[in-house]
């Protein structure tokens, strides 16, 4: 067989390539020539594609390596060969495990040279490796602390020279892929986690290399590098709860249950690294990755019974799912999901996730956005939508607080209306739980004396506008909340009871006190109007009025 002639117009073969000195091949044959050499034994079959990668880990690479000769091409081909080799010979077998050892200690032996030669040449030589490790993992195990090796070798070449780029390659995204591949499959066993984890921690650490060197603008859509290293990592959170948490039941033995809660903790961290450095704008795929993460009842303890599993989940995992959802909840697409959730199947219950978005964004000093306004108020409605949460102690209880410190906290003006406005509604249920939301944001207010002296006034004059828009005497069950407020605010504000009169009657009915003395005031207006004959309509009013105010002050006060 005859080779492509070099420089020189030498015609070697393969066989006197084998047989050639490591020093002499520069001189004999230039690389290129020598890949083509290769390429056609393999093509036509003359020669063992394990034989010629061997070949060239052994003794070419390194020849041309020592030279400073780019070897990308040859890697590339390499990759080739070797696919070629795994569709032909699906076993593992001792040509593949001499190949792993010699790829592990040229990269070991020529570390420096690698990195001075760039990322290119290394991206490629990782894909090749990736492509081995791919293959041997569909084997055995005899031969894992070799994989291991090489595999944890090319992760650090990875790493160390993705801190020397100010770009990402589009062949980047293909690498990153194969290595998540990688991870994935590691991932399922148990023996392999620490090698899955470490797998991951690379790509994310060149994911945050590039995050912080190419600055991109945060309307843009997510590079796929990017989006690929996030939907990874919540598939692997995923992927862990529910293989060893599912229905509350380890899956796992008793003394690794920790070590894998301590696993998904290390893949939640790395996830929220990359949030917090901020990923601009999510997909649909993304946001329903991070939502299904954030929604997953595996991370909240009510889905545990035993308390060891309750402890490992609180310490571990909670905090940081709360974290992320601090993160991403402004995101439009992961609130449309979370939204479209709650008008999905109805025996799904997401009142607690709620609860969690809620407090994210509680714990945000960002303004509120409108669309998150908007999503807030679906979410109030999501939970009234009948009264199963009002009759429940607990829940509303929560449901209070949350919203209560909500509307304390971020001061939304739409937000303090449309709980204003829910005060009106016929529905009863809405209607109280508003007031009861506003009530508990005022008194927070007040324990913190945010309250102003013209604060108070506006407020009184607003209520007792509220409370003169009913009926002399209506029976409307929001006037009486309406009436709840005048009082608060009369009584914050430390007002005197305004003037007996019929101008007045509504705010003194809403602001009186269970007071003797008022009562000795009401009382004695009445009997002055009684005792003459009334001559004007009004004075019928009066009477009526000041009859009924105190029948029912009497009536409070036995009470």
């Amino acid at each position: 067989m005859s080779g492509n002639p070099d420089s020189l117009g030498i015609s070697v073969t393969y066989s006197e390539l084998v047989t050639i000195d490591q020093e002499d091949i520069i001189l004999i044959i230039d690389v290129d020539s020598a890949v083509s050499l290769c390429s056609e034994g393999v093509a036509n079959k003359s020669t063992n594609p394990v034989d010629v990668l061997t070949l060239w880990f052994n003794k070419l690479l390194r020849a041309y390596m020592n030279e400073s000769v780019c070897c990308v091409r040859a890697l590339r081909e390499m990759c080739k060969w070797f696919t070629i080799e795994s569709q032909t010979d699906s076993k593992v077998h001792s040509g593949h495990i001499k190949l792993m050892s010699m790829v592990h200690a040229f990269a070991f032996e020529f570390r420096d040279h690698l990195l001075k030669a760039g990322e290119r040449l290394v991206h490629v030589l990782a894909y090749f490796v990736f492509l081995m490790i791919d293959f041997c993992l569909e084997s055995d195990r005899s031969h894992h602390q070799i994989v291991a090796d090489l595999q944890l070798a090319t992760l650090c070449l990875l790493k160390d020279t993705s801190t020397k780029s100010t770009k990402v390659h589009p062949r980047l995204v293909l690498l990153m892929q194969k290595i998540m591949e990688i991870a994935d499959i590691e991932g399922t066993r148990i023996g392999d986690l620490q090698l899955s984890v470490k797998t991951s921690e690379t790509i994310a650490h060149m994911c945050l290399h590039f995050m912080s060197n190419c600055h991109a603008d945060p309307k843009d859509e997510m590079p796929d590098w990017l989006r690929e290293t996030v939907l990874h990592l919540c598939e692997m959170v995923m992927s862990y709860l529910d293989s060893t948490l599912n229905k509350g039941t380890p899956n796992a033995p008793a003394a690794k249950l920790k070590e894998l809660v301590v696993v998904i903790r290390t893949y939640l961290l790395m996830l929220h690294h990359i949030l917090k450095k901020g990923v601009g704008h999510v997909d649909d795929d993304v946001a329903a990755c991070l939502m299904d993460l954030i929604m997953c009842e595996q991370t909240r303890l009510p889905y545990y019974s035993d308390i060891k599993q309750q402890q490992l989940i609180s310490t571990y995992v909670r905090p940081l799912v709360i974290d992320i959802l601090e993160l991403v909840y402004s995101s439009q697409k992961c609130q449309d999901y979370l939204i479209s959730s709650t008008l999905g199947t109805p025996e799904s219950d997401y009142f607690y996730v709620c609860i969690d978005f809620l407090n994210a964004v509680s714990a945000d000093n960002a303004d509120v956005l409108p669309s998150t306004c908007r999503t807030l108020q679906k979410i109030f409605e999501y939970m009234f939508k009948d009264a199963k949460n009002f009759v429940n102690g607990e829940r509303f209880n929560l449901v209070l607080d949350a919203f209560g410190s909500l509307l304390y906290l971020v001061g939304n003006i739409e937000l303090h209306r449309y709980f204003c406005t829910g005060i009106f509604q016929q529905d009863i249920v809405t209607s109280q739980v508003c007031a009861d939301i506003l009530m508990l944001s005022f008194r927070l207010k007040e324990a913190n004396k945010c309250w102003t002296d013209h604060a108070i006034e506006q407020a009184i004059a607003f209520w007792h506008k509220c409370n003169n828009s009913y009926a002399m005497f209506s029976t409307n069950p929001s006037q009486l909340l309406v009436q709840r407020f005048l009082r608060y605010f009369h009584s914050l504000g430390k007002h005197k009871l305004p003037v007996i009169s019929l101008q007045n009657f509504r705010h003194l009915s809403a602001v009186a006190k269970t007071d003797v003395h008022v009562g000795m005031k009401i009382l004695k207006r009445l009997e002055i109007i009684s005792s003459s004959a009334p001559t004007k309509v009004e004075l019928y009013f009066i009477l009526y009025t000041l009859r009924w105010l105190c029948r029912n002050f009497w009536c409070n006060t036995i009470k």
